[in-house]
């Protein structure tokens, strides 16, 4: 079992070994180097050790603009011969002619952001970091608020198809404008200031329309309800919706519900005579009148 264990462990220390160099020759593989002879056991097998090959390509492995590279190591054409290559870093670091070849090669290694700016750049993502926080802080607030905003709509929703059931062709009428209403009513009370041989208060006064709605406001307004309801189309629309007989008037001229409603999803008179809408569980809903 000891055996064994040793036997593990070797293995686990070459590729451990093999992980480095790959890293380190990475640059090297791609530019057209064999990457059998970089091999751990072939290293050992030609007496090499890892280390001294991680030493001897150190800083040239840093370099990763593979044009560079190619240009530095174009005289070294034997890309599976070990010792060629070794050989050529060697004469590159070492002789007069090969070391500004490797010096142009090693300016183009970017060199390291400056300690003031390294700290510099932690302390603005720490600072990026109690942003986000906040940020998130909003985004959770904003779709809290976007799904009360769905809610909401919601009711408004079943609140608009409640009125569109009740009221049928009814739900189409709208109050008539303040521009018309002043315009009919101030026409109305010209006609009568001339029957009773008065000036009219002029129109460029505000009290002149504020007197006109006061004194006609209430009938313009009954007028246009009735101009309204008695569209020969309209009227007869009206007429065919009071006949499903979901709402009616009593004797005393209240609005309550008829038999046909008392249904569940009808419409229900509540405790305090509003109008409520039975909902299918048994419970008053939203809409009341």
């Amino acid at each position: 079992m000891a055996g064994s264990s040793k036997g593990i462990d070797a293995e686990e220390t070459i590729a451990a070994q093999q992980r480095l160099i790959d890293a380190d020759c990475h640059s090297f593989y791609t530019i057209g180097f064999s990457k059998d002879m970089f091999e751990v056991k072939t290293l050992k097998d030609r007496g090499y050790d890892f280390r001294k090959l991680i030493n001897l390509i150190n800083p040239i492995s840093k370099i990763i603009d593979l044009d560079v590279l190619r240009k530095l190591f174009r005289r070294c054409t034997r890309k599976n011969d070990f010792w060629c290559f070794t050989d050529y870093i060697v004469w590159l670091k070492n002789d007069d002619r090969g070391k500004p070849l490797l010096e142009e090669a090693l300016a183009t290694i970017a060199k390291p952001l400056e300690e003031s700016h390294v700290d510099l750049a932690r302390k603005m993502l720490q600072f990026r970091a109690s942003r986000r926080i906040a940020q998130k802080d909003i985004t959770d607030q904003r779709e809290k608020l976007l799904k009360c905003q769905q809610e909401l709509q919601t009711k408004a929703l079943n609140i608009k198809q409640d009125l569109e059931e009740v009221l049928g062709p009814l739900y189409e009428f709208e109050d008539i404008s303040m521009e018309q209403l002043r315009i009919k009513t101030y026409k109305l009370y010209e006609a009568d200031c001339r029957l009773k041989g008065i000036t009219p208060i002029s129109k460029i006064r505000s009290k002149g329309f504020t007197t006109a709605i006061d004194m006609f406001g209430e009938t313009v307004k009954e007028e246009h309800f009735l101009d309204f309801v008695n569209q020969p189309r309209k009227k007869l629309e009206i007429e065919n919706h009071f006949e499903k007989g979901i709402l009616m008037l009593n004797e005393k001229g209240d609005l309550v519900i008829n038999a046909a409603g008392e249904e569940e999803g009808d419409f229900m008179i509540g405790e305090n005579d509003d109008l409520v809408y039975n909902a299918a569980d048994g419970e008053k809903g939203d809409l009341m009148m």
